[in-house]
């Protein structure tokens, strides 16, 4: 089942940076399309499969320079009664390597789900 957008435009037609619906695991890659740091992700994919979904959305494949990607968790935490999120990011893609700025990725989701913790697993 696909739950992430691939190529999706704002209120004022700027491209969104992260698409994702939090809840789940997640094959993504991290691309570059027009000048933007961009990522997406999607459940049951791989990650080729995930940046050809990306290259039919743009509409051209020269604007897209894929960086590389891994995986996503998006798991519930409970302890002491509270309930907060965690992304967990891990691995690489078997296609494309691993981003070069994992860091950079950790930020992206950081900035589109400032409710949950990001752990970058080792």
């Amino acid at each position: 089942m696909v739950l992430a957008q691939f190529f999706e435009r704002g209120r004022g037609g700027e491209m969104k940076k992260v698409h994702v619906i939090p809840h789940g695991f997640y094959i993504y890659i991290v691309a570059k399309v027009e000048g933007e740091t961009v990522l997406r992700a999607e459940q049951d994919r791989g990650h080729a499969q995930v940046a050809s979904n990306l290259y039919e959305e743009i509409g051209d494949r020269a604007l897209v320079r894929v960086l590389g990607g891994g995986c996503l968790d998006f798991n519930p935490r409970i302890d002491d009664r509270k309930m907060w999120n965690e992304i967990h990011i891990s691995g690489g893609s078997g296609s494309f390597g691993r981003e070069p700025d994992r860091e950079l990725t950790v930020k992206l989701l950081q900035e589109t789900f400032p409710n949950h913790k990001v752990v970058v697993q080792k």
